[in-house]
């Protein structure tokens, strides 16, 4: 047989019981907290799923720009939901690839065009001839 002294008021008890006979007190094991699980925020894919489809349009600057905007905006909005409730949802990773692929398929095909035609209107003024 078992000894075991009460938590509560540290009685001396025989065998496997889980109650305190002197003092009634119950100590089994609690119930483990089920947390729910946490969602991926839709936002937060759409974010990536934009951003990587203007990059790969990145020839045609209206689209790489309208598809990086939409998934900056996506992966904004998806950060102010995921910061306003954690608990729930979850994401941030994608939130801020979007964000950051979206910003580079704005900004490469802009600095790509710009220095083109940079050197387009130079060569009007300079008159340069192409080989």
């Amino acid at each position: 047989m078992t000894e075991r002294n009460c938590p509560a008021c540290g009685a001396t008890l025989v065998g496997s019981t889980n109650r305190c006979n002197y003092c009634g007190s119950d100590w089994t094991a609690p119930e483990p907290i089920k947390t729910p699980e946490r969602k991926l925020h839709r936002h937060a894919v759409r974010s990536i799923v934009y951003s990587v489809i203007g990059f790969f349009f990145a020839n045609i600057w209206f689209i790489c720009g309208l598809f990086g905007l939409v998934g900056i905006i996506f992966g904004i909005k998806s950060l102010k939901a995921i910061h306003q409730e954690p608990a729930i949802f979850r994401g941030e990773g994608w939130a801020y690839a979007g964000i950051i692929v979206g910003s580079v398929s704005i900004v490469v095909p802009g600095i790509y065009y710009g220095v083109n035609g940079l050197f387009w209107i130079l060569s009007m003024i300079f008159n340069w001839k192409t080989p």
